[in-house]
């Protein structure tokens, strides 16, 4: 177990009855050292399973999970992170020392002094979304390429490197849409844990989870339009190939017709002595006419 004073965020040894703090623990020992703050959860009312952000109001405290996506592996283990806030502070359940992280670099910026409990939780939440833009913006960048090689016909397994791409989008999407429930309920401050004159911290983690929320589903949109001009694309290849057949079969379907008919030998035929060069000229005349023609309606 760690403790933090919260107004200076300096590491303590011993949880005084006066002033606020910040316990780090884990799964196993949150709950013995959550009594230490005067938190006593009924194990039997939290689910701590499942990859959801959510915030629940308690009798007495504010219970909080937060389940991050990994940005390497997106749908593998995600960091999960549970805490617990009541009027002496807030201890956190971490089991991989991401937790641990995020509070080294929030005691390492400038501006920790004289921290309370909705500052602390604004800048917890915003340092685990800090990079979040970045990633969208990588996703973009990726779909403009895309885009590109489409426009340059030279695009190969487009729809084997777009799928990824949208399930990953629509994941973070669901995972923003999630934080921002969480701004809402600690907006809502139903218990009167939070100093209402600092609720509006809370609002600005739900407006800039909307915001990154709208990014995912403009990037969704554009990856679909994407797809319609490459199904369009690829429609009009197919087009200009049966197009193609269609021209051949125009100007074999005469010949076919024309030798099938010099092609039953019959014996009063007068064609059969002498009518050779004559259907030669006629098999001529048939494919100039034919490509002629289609060069008319501007089909060749």
């Amino acid at each position: 177990m760690k403790c933090y004073l919260l107004d200076q965020m300096q590491e303590q040894t011993e949880i005084d009855k006066a002033g606020e703090y910040v316990i780090l623990s884990d799964k196993q020992n949150w709950i013995r050292d959550g009594e230490k703050l005067g938190i006593y959860a009924d194990v039997d009312t939290i689910n701590m399973n499942g990859h959801f952000s959510k915030v629940e109001t308690q009798s007495d405290y504010l219970f909080g999970q937060v389940s991050v996506p990994r940005v390497l592996d997106l749908f593998g283990a995600r960091h999960e992170i549970f805490f617990f806030v009541n009027e002496r502070g807030i201890i956190f359940a971490d089991e991989n020392d991401y937790v641990q992280r995020i509070l080294e670099k929030i005691r390492t910026k400038k501006d920790t002094q004289a921290f309370t409990k909705e500052q602390f939780l604004y800048n917890f939440i915003s340092q685990i979304l800090k990079n979040d833009i970045q990633i969208l913006d990588d996703y973009e960048v990726k779909i403009i390429k895309m885009e590109e090689r489409i426009t340059d016909d030279k695009m190969q397994d487009f729809h084997k490197k777009m799928m990824p791409i949208r399930r990953e989008l629509l994941v973070m999407k669901s995972y923003y849409e999630q934080i921002s429930e969480m701004g809402k309920e600690l907006e809502e401050n139903e218990d009167g844990i939070f100093a209402n004159k600092r609720l509006k911290l809370f609002r600005f983690i739900t407006d800039k989870a909307d915001r990154l929320e709208r990014k995912c589903g403009q990037l969704l949109d554009y990856s679909q339009q994407l797809r319609d001009v490459y199904q369009s694309q690829v429609d009009a290849k197919q087009n200009k190939t049966i197009e193609l057949l269609t021209v051949i079969s125009s100007v074999f379907f005469p010949l076919t017709l024309l030798t099938s008919w010099y092609g039953m030998n019959f014996k009063n035929m007068p064609e059969l002595e002498n009518g050779y060069p004559v259907v030669v000229v006629a098999a001529i005349f048939i494919v100039v006419g034919t490509v002629w023609l289609f060069k008319r309606k501007k089909i060749l």
